[in-house]
Order: structure tokens, then C-alpha cells, then sequence
């Protein structure tokens, strides 16, 4: 009888590891959506955007593909940048981000990566993405796992060929490509 409780429980306590391991990368997961929600929002305030849009009234952010923040960003539509509001918009097709001021571009869209950024490189808008690789083929932006944190990545010469001018702040806490 002792026996068969002792398996019991050490049965019960795998399921319940792995459960509470589960619920553990959850947490980890939406933590991290809030770190690159807070990144978005603190982007506008580090980057100025070329000329064309220096006169519109608000910030658009937009994610491209499908929504990985859930909740995370609803926050940012509720404050100010630079004083303009901010607006969240989501969007499945690169032709509908022509006012997006930052796009991220969710992992759903890796496999059109380079036709999405071939689209958006003619234009003064800042890409981020934490898609492997994103600043290596042309975004500017990328989140990356560093030390059990999320880093910055920037490629700096796209950036100026999208017209967008990066904070010295900003770029002190990113590891930069050229």
C-alpha cells in the first residue's frame, strides 16, 4: 500500500512540474510582452521619424500578422509620445501599414520576410521584430534573449536609409550592426 501512495504521489508531482513548468513559460511569455510592449511605446520618445511625417497627429504602432502581445500593448494606447496620441492597429497585409509610424512583424509573417521588408524599406517607418535574423536582411529593429533579458538589436544603417534618426541613449543599450 505504501508503495502504491509513494507512485501516486510521484506521479503527482511530475504532472504537477510539468504543469507549473507550463504555467512558469506562460508567465515568462507575457512578461516578456509587456518588456516589448514598454520597448514600442519608449521607441517613439528615442526615434525621430523623416520629414514626411513630422506633421501627422498621432503615432501609429501597427503589428503585422497575427497579435503575439494579447493583452501588453493596450497600455500604450492610453498615453502620449512627444505629445501625440498613440494608436494600436493591427493588420494581416503589409498594404494596410501605409500611416504605421513602427510595425512589428509578429513570427507569423517569417516566411514572407523579405517581401514585407522590401515593401516597407522605401519608407520612413521603423521595423521590429523578433524574428531570427531581422536586422541582418534589412529590419531595424530585433528583440533577442540576452542573459534571461530581452536586448536590442539595431541595424543602424537601415535605419538612416529609412530616414529614422536613433537616440544615442537608445543605441547605448542595443548591440548595433552596421
Amino acid at each position: 500500500m505504501t508503495t502504491l501512495c509513494f507512485c501516486t504521489l510521484l506521479v503527482l508531482g511530475f504532472v504537477f512540474a510539468k504543469e507549473l513548468r507550463a504555467a512558469n513559460a506562460q508567465d515568462d511569455a507575457q512578461l516578456a510582452n509587456k518588456i516589448k510592449s514598454a520597448y514600442l511605446y519608449n521607441f517613439l520618445k528615442f526615434v525621430e521619424f523623416g520629414s514626411s511625417k513630422e506633421n501627422k497627429a498621432n503615432f501609429d504602432v501597427c503589428i503585422l500578422g497575427v497579435d503575439p502581445f494579447e493583452d501588453a500593448l493596450a497600455k500604450i494606447a492610453t498615453r502620449k509620445a512627444k505629445g501625440k496620441s498613440v494608436s494600436i492597429r493591427k493588420m494581416l497585409d503589409v498594404s494596410e501599414t501605409k500611416s504605421c509610424d513602427i510595425i512589428y512583424i509578429s513570427q507569423s509573417k517569417k516566411l514572407e520576410l523579405i517581401p514585407v521588408l522590401k515593401e516597407l524599406n522605401s519608407r520612413s517607418v521603423l521595423t521590429v521584430s523578433d524574428i531570427e535574423n531581422f536586422t541582418q536582411v534589412g529590419g531595424i529593429v530585433r528583440f533577442f534573449p540576452h542573459n534571461g533579458k530581452i536586448g536590442i538589436e539595431i541595424n543602424l544603417t537601415r535605419a538612416r536609409q529609412s530616414e529614422i534618426q536613433i537616440s544615442a541613449l537608445l543605441l547605448e543599450i542595443a548591440r548595433v550592426i552596421e
